[in-house]
Order: structure tokens, then C-alpha cells, then sequence
């Protein structure tokens, strides 16, 4: 076995560990959400944008792994901000980016807009991750 072939394998079982390790904490998560335990709901001002941002870049990363284009519709200032939990914000859009870019398959695309919404003296952010994947099942909706 050569160096090379070593090292690939070392890659591929780091990336199967740590994918492995975000499902385990993913279960961990709906497990105590379902039961009623949502943890500490925070409340910190985050600065969406730079966190939408940052989510598409790592997107984009695991997106030319496989084969799969990433684009953004609106990028949001990175000095946009909401009040929430800024960890499991990024968990969520995360996940979602996640699923997109395995499903969209290798020539695939992953499309993601993000738009501040200002109405009725509230403001929030609507975020929409599209991919050219199967979709889910009729079945499971």
C-alpha cells in the first residue's frame, strides 16, 4: 500500500467520522426536542449574513468534492442581523445545505437565496435552499 492511497484513506475516514458524529449529535437534538427539551433557547443578536455567508462557503467546499455547483441568489451584508441562537442556526442551515449537496448528486445544482424581509414594523430573514435532487417521496410529505 503507497503513501498516497494511505493518506486517501485517512481523508476518508476523517470525513465519515465527523459525518458520522453530526448525525449522532442531530439524533441527540430531535431526541430531547422531542421530548419537550429544546435546551437553552439563546437570544444573542447574530449577524445573519455573515453566518449565511460562512455556511455557503463551507457549501461551496463540500459541493466541488462531488461534483455539485453551489450558488447564491442575494448574498445579505454581512452586518445583517436577527435575534436567535446563533449555533443552531448554523446547525439547521447546515444540515440543509448538507442534504442539498449529497442529493443533488455529481453534476448537480444547490441553490440558496436569502432575503431580508422588512414588513409590518418586523423583520426577519427568509432563507430557501433548492437542489436539482429526486426530492422527497410523495410519500413522506
Amino acid at each position: 500500500v503507497s503513501a498516497d492511497e494511505c493518506r486517501d484513506t485517512l481523508v476518508v475516514i476523517g470525513e465519515e467520522t465527523a459525518r458520522l458524529t453530526r448525525l449522532i449529535n442531530d439524533m441527540f437534538t430531535l431526541a430531547r426536542a422531542d421530548a419537550g427539551d429544546f435546551g437553552n433557547r439563546r437570544s444573542d443578536v447574530i449577524e445573519i449574513g455573515g453566518l449565511v455567508n460562512g455556511c455557503l462557503r463551507a457549501a461551496e467546499a463540500l459541493g466541488r468534492g462531488r461534483g455539485v455547483s453551489v450558488e447564491a441568489g442575494v448574498r445579505l451584508k454581512a452586518e445583517a442581523a436577527v435575534r436567535g441562537d446563533g449555533a443552531r442556526l448554523r446547525q439547521m442551515l447546515m444540515n440543509l445545505l448538507d442534504n442539498a449537496v449529497k442529493y443533488a448528486g455529481e453534476g448537480g445544482r444547490v441553490r440558496v437565496d436569502a432575503t431580508l424581509v422588512d414588513e409590518d414594523r418586523q423583520t426577519w430573514i427568509e432563507i430557501s435552499v433548492r437542489d436539482t435532487g429526486p426530492g422527497i417521496p410523495d410519500i413522506h410529505h
